[in-house]
């Protein structure tokens, strides 16, 4: 069965999507056993009580090329400092729920998750890099600067 453009997703199909997704069933199973639009089904999961799709770094341009040449640039020594072989060694363990997580459980629907930690560690992690640098401006703009407006600020 094709899935149509226009499909609505009935009640009988909302309490088996909610059932093999709580279950861990991929969203694209659940569409196709469905005959149902994989959009259709997120849109429906994201207005009945939310969906998390996790991030997977591990994924990422930037971490396949950090993880197969880090080893390389250390051993051709172009890693000067320790901190910059620091940087390497966190943003490879970022993201991996090996390196602790917490479990986030939800009263209403009862859906659960595991939520890796991030590191704290210098940037180059692109959205590390946004949280710190937003907390960092809320804590300036809290405790350092005078209560005046701003247009631009320096660190030095």
């Amino acid at each position: 069965m094709r899935p149509g453009r226009n499909s609505t997703v009935t009640s009988a199909q909302r309490q088996e999507l909610w059932r093999r997704y709580k279950a861990g069933v991929a969203i694209l199973w659940i569409s196709r056993e469905l005959g149902q639009r994989p959009t259709n089904l997120y849109r429906m999961l994201q207005a009945t009580g939310g969906i998390y799709r996790p991030r997977n770094p591990q994924v990422s341009c930037l971490y396949q090329c950090v993880r197969r040449h880090s080893d390389e640039l250390d051993a051709a020594g172009l890693v000067h400092r320790p901190v910059e072989a620091e940087v390497l060694e966190r943003f490879l363990d970022c993201g991996d729920l090996h390196n602790g997580f917490a479990r986030v459980y939800c009263d209403q629907c009862g859906h659960d998750y595991l939520l890796a930690y991030s590191r704290k560690t210098r940037y180059l992690r692109p959205s590390c890099r946004q949280k710190r640098m937003l907390a960092c401006g809320e804590w300036l703009e809290d405790s350092v600067l005078a209560p005046v407006p701003h247009r631009e600020s320096a660190i030095s």
